[in-house]
């Protein structure tokens, strides 16, 4: 049985997520985070200038139930 942790055909569920990328300490990567039917597909450009090199996504903190 498969768990599906996020519901991307939820309207709210985009809404949960941002990106963090190195603009954060003066980096020039970009990133996002997209719906497509049920799944987020996460997307960018990385750049190594200034310093940064780094491209990631969070999911606002709430429980969920594995059992």
């Amino acid at each position: 049985m498969a768990l599906r942790l996020a519901d991307f055909g939820d309207a709210a569920e985009p809404a949960r997520w941002w990106p963090t990328d190195d603009v954060v300490m003066g980096g020039k990567s970009s990133s996002a985070l997209r719906p497509s039917a049920r799944t987020g597909v996460f997307e960018g450009e990385l750049s190594l200038e200034n310093g940064g090199g780094f491209a990631s996504v969070r999911r606002l903190d709430e429980a969920i139930d594995l059992g």
